[in-house]
């Protein structure tokens, strides 16, 4: 399938951008019939649903932060320890889950932003953990974020692409909602055996070009 191909080198020799290449993945998924590409690759353009399931690598660690007054001092800005986070709320401000379009995390790759994605707390966690009373006598917690390294927005984006490139090979080897149900068990472990060699392959481009 010559445009499998094409769309599999560009992203492989870093000659097209991401968006671009999900654009012809999506319109190619489309006419193939490949519903969970199509809709993958719509997601990851458009942006996810808040109610919908996430992708593992779209779930990420979070370090949380503090602002405090008390005791006539204020401080802008302290790490909140993650053993210091209620149990009940230690799913919600550890793990940051980026439901926008891969286009609004792009230029963090590209140094045009701070190092670190923030994302503020809701009221009603910040009034659960004043509640907890974990800070010493007399402070009060003023303001609370999530902030995530660039780097790990970077590991993010670069499973975007992996995905892509198993995404296409779905496409290419006709394994998407219209594949017939009785797939033989030979077929689907040398399917597999395929997704490996070809994650392979991406590592290795990757090392020959930062070599």
């Amino acid at each position: 399938m010559n445009e499998c191909k094409a769309i599999r080198d560009a992203l492989l020799n870093r000659r097209e951008d991401l968006v671009s290449l999900l654009l012809r993945t999506r319109r190619l998924a489309q006419d193939t019939g490949n519903n969970r590409v199509r809709d993958w690759a719509e997601h990851e353009l458009n942006g996810y649903p808040q109610h919908q399931a996430l992708p593992e690598y779209r779930e990420i660690p979070a370090q949380s932060f503090v602002k405090l007054q008390g005791n006539q001092l204020v401080i802008e800005s302290i790490r909140f320890p993650t053993e210091f986070i209620p149990d009940e709320l230690q799913e919600e401000l550890g793990v940051s889950r980026l439901f926008n379009p891969v286009a609004d995390y792009l230029p963090y790759l590209q140094g045009k932003y701070k190092d670190e994605l923030c994302e503020v707390w809701y009221r009603d966690q910040l009034a659960q953990i004043n509640e907890a009373q974990r800070f010493m006598p007399g402070m009060v917690c003023l303001a609370g974020w999530k902030a995530i390294q660039r780097s790990a927005i970077c590991e993010m984006v670069a499973s975007c692409r992996d995905e892509l490139l198993f995404g296409l090979s779905e496409i290419e080897f006709g394994l998407g909602q219209r594949a017939p149900a009785s797939v033989s068990s030979a077929y689907t472990s040398k399917h597999n055996m395929l997704m490996v060699a070809i994650s392979g392959g991406v590592t290795q481009q990757a090392q020959r070009q930062s070599a």
